[in-house]
């Protein structure tokens, strides 16, 4: 009966959020609308410190998790374009979500779902409000010491802000929606003390939903990637891999920019590309380990208007722990990838990501990145930074602020180049 009073009250505060959202006459009142927001955090907040525990318990193999965010963020330009009105914005996101846990450790199956819907709303551009759905599934299943089997699938809504001229002839906030879903198999069999085969199957969908989608180019991918691994010591590997990838870019109606309001029909085209690398895994120095590969991609198209190439290929996960209470990630990816516009690009892309562990409460986080796109006609470059500070108190609510900025620069004609700086805060609530 406790559990059932448990999931009862948990239902209920979870409705009422829901009802908040979707109940328009409630912002007239904005002392209940102030009331009910303390009542339900703290209330929530309570609830979880006494409690502790999962939301639903069935058997000893599937466990039900309510996983829940609020996130609120202001931004002093929602359009990423400086070359059109900039406009400044504050936008909320309630995403309420179940995450269903199933594990069964006699057979080595560890399988993992959550749900989870997000509902945007802007202060000042109702135009952009929305709702999104976010879908994932992953697991592992291991047959034997020597065969392991990991899956990732996830499917998930978007939202992109951009500048349109209305019938006014004035820049207005329009909202573009797309879906994106992947998939992710590998597995790796072990036939000898020392050497072990990893092959699997990468695949991701992009699509831009009506009545924007004439405008941006649809991507599928799919991938084929294998791997020889040599165990060089019980803390070290050395991998030699082969990659084949093949992607189709969707035909679209190009938009030559808002100082040139006229348009251009742009065929689509597919194209193969192939990663012949070495790399290593494991313990590489006391205090660095992960994964770092090297070697030569090339590319062809399906079409004489692009010319076939070929680049340094680069991907590394690396984890620096530089003291106990401080650690470092870092990755690198260089590869060929088409954008949104059609067009397929040479990209290089760095991030670091580093966490101050203060006490075992409180964390500040520094993370750093930048992005290089070489296109045929342009070059595009992006920093971001982000300086972070968290409060975890538990496993099931956590507090994170935090400062970001984005600066976006070209050398090319008709490119979004801006400079946007955010101020976030969420709160992420789970029992």
């Amino acid at each position: 009966m406790n559990k059932f009073y448990k999931a009862y009250d948990s239902y209920f505060l979870i409705s009422q959020l829901i009802n908040f959202f979707f109940t328009r006459s409630i912002y007239g009142n904005m002392n209940k609308v102030m009331k009910f927001l303390r009542y339900s955090f703290f209330y929530t907040l309570l609830h979880l410190s006494l409690t502790g525990s999962s939301f639903m318990q069935i058997g000893d193999n599937v466990t039900i998790k309510l996983d829940s965010n609020f996130t609120y963020r202001y931004t002093d330009n929602i359009l990423r374009d400086d070359d059109a009105q900039k406009i400044s914005d504050s936008v909320s996101t309630f995403t309420p979500g179940l995450e269903l846990l199933l594990g069964q450790t006699d057979a080595g199956i560890d399988i993992g779902v959550s749900l989870a819907y997000a509902f945007n709303r802007y202060y000042k551009s109702d135009a952009l409000d929305t709702r999104l759905l976010k879908f994932s599934m992953d697991g592992a299943l291991v047959n034997d010491t020597n065969f392991n089997t990991n899956f990732i699938f996830s499917m998930s809504d978007d939202q992109v802000a951009t500048p349109t001229v209305s019938s006014e002839n004035q820049i207005v906030a329009t909202l573009i929606e797309l879906s994106n879903k992947d998939f992710s198999f590998e597995s790796e069999y072990t036939f000898s003390p020392k050497l072990s085969l990893a092959f699997g199957i990468e695949s991701s969908k992009l699509r831009f939903e009506p009545p924007h989608a004439i405008y941006f180019a649809s991507k599928d991918s799919m991938s084929i990637p294998l791997k020889l691994i040599y165990e060089y010591s019980k803390k070290f590997d050395i991998v030699y891999g082969l990659e084949f990838l093949t992607r189709d870019i969707g035909p679209r109606t190009a938009f030559l920019g808002l100082n040139n309001l006229a348009y251009e029909n742009a065929s689509g085209y597919s194209s193969n590309a192939y990663f012949y690398n070495i790399g290593f895994r494991g313990d590489i120095l006391p205090k660095l380990s992960g994964g770092f590969t090297i070697g030569y991609r090339t590319i062809e198209f399906n079409t004489q208007n692009l010319t076939d190439r070929d680049a340094i290929g680069l991907e590394s996960n690396l984890v620096w722990r530089v003291t106990p209470k401080v650690n470092s990630n870092i990755f690198i990816i260089k590869t060929f990838d088409a954008s949104g516009d059609g067009n397929t690009y040479d990209g290089l892309s760095l991030n670091t990501s580093t966490s101050f562990a203060f006490t075992p409460q409180y964390y500040a986080g520094l993370n750093l990145g930048f992005s290089k796109k070489d296109y045929r006609s342009r070059t595009d470059k992006l920093f971001s930074s982000a300086l972070t500070l968290s409060y975890v108190p538990s496993q099931n609510y956590s507090v994170t602020a935090g400062l970001y900025n984005t600066d976006s620069s070209s050398n090319g004609n008709f490119t979004r180049e801006f400079n946007a700086n955010d101020f976030r805060i969420s709160v992420d609530l789970k029992y």
